[in-house]
């Protein structure tokens, strides 16, 4: 009885630390590979670093947007550590942008941005993967916490 129970432990215990290791590689490898563009913001007196990667398939010499005269982003991956340089988040965003003209000039663009849930990953300060609502919450926490 106690060796089912053990080895079932065992088992989500080895799948938590798994899930944070290969988050933790993929952020690694991403913030390896050179970027169109590369932001970093530290925010919350220093306990919380967010790394912004983005990435434009769209203005590429003889793609799609090359008439708009500054640059479109169509992928952006959020990387944020905690102050003791854990793992926080990995967000990847696939952002789309629409065009509104009037006349050949353009008159407005609509932007809407998906969240790609399979390659998105969130822990709390002890390496357990949480969902992006807790990863909010305790986000708000570590901001409030300071402000005081």
């Amino acid at each position: 009885m106690y060796a089912v129970i053990l080895s079932i432990l065992l088992f989500f215990s080895y799948d938590i630390e798994n899930t944070y290791q290969k988050a933790a590689t993929s952020a690694n490898q991403l913030l390896l590979v050179a970027h169109a563009e590369a932001d970093t913001f530290v925010s919350c007196n220093g306990k919380k670093t967010t790394i912004i990667l983005k990435d434009s398939l769209l203005n590429a010499p003889g793609q799609i947007g090359t008439e708009y005269n500054y640059p479109i982003y169509k992928y952006e991956t959020e990387i944020t550590f905690y102050a003791d340089k854990k793992l926080a988040g990995i967000e990847k965003k696939q952002i789309h942008l629409k065009r509104f003209e009037y006349l050949g000039v353009t008159t407005g663009i609509e932007k809407s941005t998906t969240i790609d849930s399979l390659d998105s990953f969130y822990f709390n300060q002890n390496n357990q993967p949480i969902s992006r609502l807790q990863f909010l919450v305790i986000q708000k926490k570590i901001c409030k916490e300071n402000e005081e």
